[in-house]
């Protein structure tokens, strides 16, 4: 899923509405319209709990090549 503006910009939420199917996963960050991976979550887990709505946020809206990604 696409979590940036149209014009452009880094910002951005999204946010899960459940039930979620329960997992393992992994947010990825790729450079503006290609493949080109930028960086990559820690593994996290979801329960597979019926009507469970989840909120993902960033720490910072921009991050350096180098600078580690928090997630709440």
């Amino acid at each position: 899923m696409y979590v940036g503006t149209p014009s452009g910009t880094t910002a951005g939420s999204l946010t899960f509405e459940g039930p979620v199917p329960g997992g393992s996963y992994v947010a990825r960050a790729f450079d503006d319209n290609t493949f080109t991976l930028m960086g990559e979550s820690d593994p996290f887990s979801v329960a597979d709990v019926s009507d469970t709505h989840a909120t993902l946020a960033l720490d910072a809206a921009d991050y350096a090549i180098d600078q580690p990604i928090t997630m709440t």
